[in-house]
């Protein structure tokens, strides 16, 4: 197959210095040093998969940069004697002088680096925002076991809902309306908290827990979510592949086996949550503390595999976004079971799509530009390159065994073999260790005291009467009635009312 060799690249409307011959001219200068700075990635583009800007380098004489507006979007052009792809908005990052020569020499070349969209929003997007956090009381149902501050009006986020809520964080940056996922968990989102950080990570730390990427798409300029792995998409690149065969000019031609990358099963661990946790009489100290109970685990044998060709007992650790619901520390079985079944299995045949059913490990190179197989469900990345030996398109599928980083960069993509891996989660609030709740029969003045029947009591039956004291900073009495929590201060040994609402509310 012959090469492309009519080739162009133009970055902000100006034409890109030919590497080949400067990295002639160089060598035969003695600047052997300086080459190294552009070879292999002048003039070139990377497209990633995920959260991970895509990156481009080409080579502009200093006369050229001085003629680009370098603050605002700027148009790539890459084109052959038959086919041209247009990206309209590539954002500047910086640029470094090749060849020696006078400050601000007008002809001296210069490596510019560029990127998507992507770099701006990692880097200059903010969200402060909390989702479904749930209370320490996560036997209660529906919403009302999450924080009310961390709803949705009153109701609880969807995974859609908190991806549709953080895409208004991005400013429009990626466009006016969020891409729909295109499958979600079979639990409720919870516990995700995006406190002072990139709306962009943890818009995309969403979409990972759902087992999904974000793909761009820089011909159109849009974004859309896809499942990795996901089968359909397989056979579409498939048959893509199919279609140029005959440009194909390098296959790494992957071998691959199935005991060195795939285990027996995968152990999905959930955090472990015990209803009303920390309200027991001198929680900290007891020998069946809950925060020393270890996750809840589920084992599952990975779907689409011989028992003959994975090591028995061989397993693969898998953390989940859910949470598995005790009633109490005794408990053996969550209130949640069947949930995290239907999780676990999820998780299992997430595994089983990126790193077994498809089959599709690829790293192949082809001659001329390729735009019909962009950064996908299957698809890791592709590179437009014009480095040496004409117009190659560089094409990466699914995970690989070759080390990339003696070739170009791959930046890291996650795959959903490593979906859901979260770290430990950080000790839940918890309530005082001795909390009475109950309804007041007498006013509770400022700095005064009053009766409290119990309806829930940390260590006594409901029905006992109680007296509670005001606490510091009360400015107005309760009347009777009103609905009051209380807590026990050993060194004052009082019960405290703490909280409290009106008699009309529930």
């Amino acid at each position: 197959m012959p090469f492309e060799r009519r080739i162009s690249f133009n970055w902000g409307s100006e034409f890109c210095t030919d590497p080949i011959m400067l990295k002639r001219q160089m060598l035969r200068a003695g600047m052997d040093d300086l080459v190294k700075l552009f070879d292999g990635k002048a003039n070139s583009f990377t497209l990633p998969l995920g959260p991970s800007a895509g990156r481009g380098y080409v080579l502009l004489r200093r006369s050229q940069l001085d003629q680009i507006n370098l603050d605002i979007a700027q148009p790539l052009e890459m084109a052959t004697s038959t086919k041209s792809l247009f990206f309209a908005e590539t954002y500047f990052i910086g640029a470094l002088r090749i060849v020696h020569g006078k400050e601000a020499d007008p002809n001296s070349v210069y490596l510019v680096e560029f990127a998507d969209r992507r770099h701006i929003l990692e880097r200059f997007t903010a969200t402060n925002k909390q989702y479904n956090l749930l209370r320490p009381d996560a036997l209660a149902a529906s919403a009302t076991k999450y924080y009310k501050a961390t709803l949705n009006s009153g109701s609880s986020w969807t995974w859609q809902g908190i991806i549709d809520d953080l895409w208004t964080d991005l400013g429009g940056l990626a466009g006016d309306t969020a891409p729909s996922l295109p499958s979600t968990p079979a639990n409720e989102p919870n516990d995700f908290s995006f406190v002072g950080v990139s709306a962009w990570s943890a818009i995309n730390a969403v979409a990972d827990a759902a087992g999904c990427a974000f793909a761009l798409d820089p011909t159109e300029n849009t974004f859309s979510l896809v499942q990795i792995g996901e089968q359909e998409d397989f056979s579409e690149v498939d048959g893509k592949f199919s279609q140029i065969r005959d440009k194909l000019i390098y296959d790494c031609d992957v071998v691959d086996g199935y005991v060195g990358r795939v285990p027996k099963s995968v152990r999905v661990f959930f955090h472990r949550v015990t209803g009303k946790v920390g309200s027991e009489d001198d929680e900290a100290t007891a020998q069946d503390n809950s925060l020393t109970e270890p996750a809840y685990t589920i084992d599952k044998t990975v779907p689409d595999v011989d028992d003959d060709v994975t090591l028995a007992g061989t397993i693969m650790p898998v953390w989940s976004d859910a949470v598995a619901v005790f009633k109490t520390t005794d408990s053996t079985t969550p209130t949640n079971e069947s949930t995290l079944q239907t999780r676990a299995t999820e998780i299992a045949q997430e595994f089983a799509d990126s790193a077994v059913l498809v089959g599709l490990r690829i790293w192949r190179k082809y001659t001329g530009i390729i735009d019909t197989i962009l950064p996908g469900a299957n698809v890791t990345a592709v590179r437009w390159e014009g480095i040496g030996n004409g117009f190659v398109t560089e094409i990466v599928a699914q995970e690989t065994l070759i080390d990339l980083s003696v070739g170009w960069p791959l930046p890291a993509i996650h795959m959903a073999s490593q979906a859901n891996v979260n770290p430990p989660m950080k000790p839940r609030p918890r309530w005082p260790f001795r909390v009475a709740k109950g309804t007041l029969s007498g006013a509770l003045a400022d700095g005064g005291s009053a009766t409290m029947a119990v309806k829930t009591f940390a260590d006594a039956s409901a029905g006992v009467d109680l007296t509670v004291y005001d606490w510091l900073g009360l400015t107005e009495s309760l009347a009777s009635g009103s609905k009051v929590l209380a807590y026990w201060d050993d060194e004052a040994g009082k019960w405290i009312a703490f909280a409290a609402t009106s008699p009309e509310c529930p």
